[in-house]
């Protein structure tokens, strides 16, 4: 994957997440960003955004705690889950 592609999904994610969540924090942390409720409050901290070779990782701190109907969290730890992307999709596209 493009570093222009991964740079989309990225931003992409994070507008969604800004929409949805108007005082989410966004912080570079761990060669990616991640996402807290309060500012520098690790305690606050509710997901993260990495890119990595071939996909873009969203990564839910406590995504074990998440209702996962559909079965697209991966992940077996203890306590995170998360969401490779590899594609993003457009805004015509409907997403299941």
């Amino acid at each position: 994957m493009d570093e222009t592609a991964k740079a989309e999904i990225r931003e992409r994610i994070l507008k969604i997440v800004a929409d949805l969540s108007p005082k989410a924090t966004f912080r570079p942390m761990y060669g990616g960003t991640v996402i807290e409720m309060c500012t520098a409050d690790p305690e606050t901290r509710v997901a993260g955004v990495f890119a990595y070779t071939k996909y873009v990782s969203l990564e839910f701190t406590k995504g074990i705690i998440l209702d996962d109907p559909h079965k697209v969290l991966e992940g077996a730890g203890k306590v995170r889950r998360h969401i490779n992307c590899t594609v993003c999709a457009t805004s015509s596209q409907k997403i299941a």
